[in-house]
């Protein structure tokens, strides 16, 4: 009946939002937005039911977008690409035991496809990817594009080459040192833990001693992380989240400084860390570059800063529903593995930006879908 009741709002909804005034746009500009707003919300209303949580935040992404970022582009884009996201979760999230085995195996033949690819980079026969730093050179980044982001595909899929075809471990940690990301190291090596705690206690020691000897060689010859570059991430993340707790932030533009307002219950607004952000101008000691902080490298402080106080509750929300989720299930190895890879994808998430891309973010749809079709209950 909800539905019903829904749709016959939509009919009415449509043809009254002609009446709204649109920055002078044609009436059926304003239109296409009363229906952008009745899909997205029809979404949310569907969702409700498969989880709560995430339909909460779809309505706030709705609200973000059409009142507080006043309709720009990126943050339509972004509502679609929200909307479509929870579709598809709530629809890999009915498939069955079959169905989920062979999605993930359909990631272990990726990461073997990553192998590969990493393999030519290194010895310098890539036939497709260029290097646009080195002239004639190929760079260790796989499909992926930069280190950062392989580390990352390599840390999310750990526990899936630990749960399916352990044999292929060491491959994993070779392009986990390639990557040279301390962040993806480090959650490749818990999410591993966490998975072997819950379903092989027999091997979880001989695991912890090839961390000893695996981190020691990390830390000493692939990635020695210096204090600086922690400094400069931790003055971005401090300044962002400073930003939002204050309700406002300089920018400059164009030798024009302006100050930008907003409340911090409910943020700067979807998408737009990445049209403030780089304009924000150097001043206290802050060490600021355009092109490195388009994004915050961090996607909590970055949705925090988009979605402020209110964003921050439905995340933590959100993180106590997952994590109690896990600890009353039955802990089977499906359920154990995707849970491990989540983790590992939500640790590396304090260190790299993911969500905002394409295959880092399409593997958040796939993983927790298939964790929630895995858990077999309804929240």
């Amino acid at each position: 009946m909800k539905y019903t009741i829904l749709t016959a709002i939509t009919i009415f909804g449509v043809l009254i939002s002609s009446i709204v005034p649109c920055f002078n746009q044609p009436v059926w500009y304003a239109q296409y937005l009363g229906l952008l707003f009745f899909l997205c919300l029809g979404i949310s209303v569907v969702i409700w039911d498969f989880d709560k949580i995430l339909s909460a935040f779809s309505l706030f992404a709705l609200l973000s977008a059409f009142f507080i970022t006043s309709l720009a582009p990126r943050a339509i884009v972004l509502l679609f690409q929200i909307n479509l996201s929870l579709l598809a979760c709530y629809g890999i999230s009915k498939f069955n035991a079959k169905q989920r085995k062979i999605v993930c195996w359909a990631i272990l033949g990726v990461v073997i496809l990553q192998y590969v690819w990493i393999t030519l980079q290194y010895f310098n026969i890539d036939p497709i990817f260029k290097s646009l730093i080195r002239q004639g050179h190929s760079e260790v980044v796989g499909f992926n594009g930069a280190k950062d982001q392989l580390g990352s595909f390599f840390a999310i899929t750990f526990p899936i080459v630990l749960g399916t075809c352990p044999v292929l471990i060491p491959l994993s940690l070779i392009g986990l040192f390639l990557a040279k990301s301390s962040f993806a190291f480090i959650s490749a090596i818990i999410s591993g833990l966490i998975y072997l705690y819950y379903t092989n206690k027999k091997y979880f020691k001989v695991f912890i001693m090839l961390i000893i000897i695996s981190s020691v060689l990390f830390f000493k010859y692939a990635d020695n992380p210096k204090f600086a570059d922690f400094e400069t991430r931790g003055n971005v993340w401090k300044h962002s989240v400073k930003a939002t707790i204050e309700g406002k932030i300089n920018i400059e533009n164009n030798n024009q400084k302006l100050e930008l307002k907003t409340k911090p219950i409910y943020g700067y607004g979807l998408g737009n860390f990445l049209r403030i952000f780089p304009f924000v101008p150097q001043q206290d000691g802050f060490n600021y570059v355009n092109e490195k902080f388009e994004h915050a490298h961090n996607d909590f402080v970055e949705f925090f800063f988009e979605f402020g106080w209110i964003g921050l509750a439905l995340l933590t929300v959100f993180a106590f529903s997952f994590v109690s989720s896990f600890l009353a299930s039955g802990k089977t190895q499906e359920i154990v593995l995707y849970f491990s890879s989540l983790i590992a994808y939500f640790l590396n998430a304090n260190g790299n930006f993911l969500s905002h891309l394409g295959f880092s973010g399409m593997m958040l749809i796939v993983l927790y879908s298939l964790y929630r079709g895995s858990l077999n209950v309804k929240r």
